[in-house]
């Protein structure tokens, strides 16, 4: 895939936040004891759409090869949910259970990545607040 650094960081942000999204989905689908509708979930795990301002603020904070390492890990995440989670994936509920819980590491882990590049900052822009995703996903470790 030959993107330019705008559109690698645009397709980490969304990726980040889309798996975000998803295990927030999956989580409550799997309180209420129903299955994830699979539509629903591949509309989340698309992302929403990233600004360019925002694409350009974070691809001046991350270099094109941590990005590409970045939006590569959190895709394999996105693809290992919508595998898991498809009707005839065959997982049962106590490995989908633990799947959707590893989802809050995985988010903390990829928050303790871009910080480490980052000056040891998480960057905020107006379109996307990764403070607010260190503590949605309960990442003490990361603020």
């Amino acid at each position: 895939m030959d993107l330019d650094d705008i559109e690698r960081a645009k397709l980490a942000l969304q990726s980040i936040f889309a798996l975000s999204a998803a295990g927030k989905l999956i989580r409550d689908y799997l309180k209420k004891g129903e299955p994830v509708p699979p539509d629903e979930l591949e509309e989340t795990l698309k992302g929403r759409e990233i600004s360019a301002s925002a694409a350009k603020h974070f691809s001046n904070i991350i270099d094109e090869t941590l990005l590409e390492h970045l939006s590569t890990r959190i895709r394999k995440e996105l693809e290992r949910l919508r595998d898991s989670f498809h009707p005839n994936s065959g997982v049962s509920s106590p490995d989908r259970q633990r799947i959707a819980d590893e989802v809050d590491q995985i988010i903390c882990r990829e928050l303790i990545f871009i910080k480490k590049f980052n000056n040891k900052t998480l960057p905020h822009h107006e379109d996307y607040d990764f403070y607010e995703l260190a503590e949605r996903h309960n990442c003490q470790s990361v603020l």
